[in-house]
């Protein structure tokens, strides 16, 4: 089972305003296992397809550059 959850929100400058900071999590579907283990799959900023789009390529979560708005806070 995958579940999507906002780790962090913020303001962000580059695209003025909110954004979220999103973990995609994957559980064990065995009924042994215990649901309260999970992998993270993959963690992405919630806009970060339409600033590299939009040429928004300084941040990290837009695939390039090297600046993290997210690690500010």
């Amino acid at each position: 089972m995958e579940e999507s959850v906002v780790v962090k929100q913020q303001y962000c400058a580059a695209v003025r305003q909110q954004v979220q900071l999103v973990e995609t999590r994957v559980f064990p579907e065995s009924d042994f296992l215990s649901m309260d283990e999970y992998r993270v799959k993959k963690t992405e900023c919630a806009l970060g397809l339409e600033c590299s789009m939009d040429d928004h390529v300084h941040c990290v979560w837009a695939g390039g550059g090297t600046t993290d708005p997210f690690a500010n806070t």
